[in-house]
């Protein structure tokens, strides 16, 4: 290096700890739109972290074919679709867990004008910020 020259070397490598997803898929849910929603919001959690260069980790209780060692968007999604309704997952050191509702949704009432076309008036799904959800961005803030 030349002298005279301002240089810039970077020695350290910014690190976010672990984001594990605990997905619960209890078969006695209210609906079983809501099962599909606690899938699909964990599957958008777990690429939005890994995009964001988290090391992602995920838990349905028990399944046939385990998590990816070494997640990619294509093996997310691969694992999420195979998902079965079971026990749900022990939440211990999940960064959140994704419950279905336990609500029953009431078909006498008529739906509200701002609901979504085949919307249920359920709540179907519930995020819980178990332990850690920080990280870059404004979605994954303290």
């Amino acid at each position: 290096m030349a002298s005279g020259k301002l240089a810039v070397l970077e020695l350290a490598q910014e690190t976010y700890p672990l984001f594990k997803v605990a997905m619960n898929l209890d078969p006695h849910a209210a609906l079983e739109e809501a099962r599909e929603m606690v899938v699909s919001a964990g599957a958008s959690l777990l690429l939005f972290a890994l995009r964001e260069g988290r090391e992602v980790r995920a838990d349905a209780g028990p399944q046939r074919s385990p998590f990816p060692a070494e997640p990619t968007p294509d093996g997310i999604l691969a694992w999420c679709a195979g998902l079965q309704p079971g026990r749900p997952p022990d939440p211990e050191g999940a960064s959140v867990e994704v419950r279905p509702s336990i609500k029953k949704s009431d078909t006498n009432r008529k739906p509200r004008p701002s609901a979504l076309p085949g919307a249920s008036e359920a709540q179907a799904v519930v995020l819980v910020s178990c332990h850690e959800f920080a990280g870059p961005g404004p979605c994954m803030s303290p």
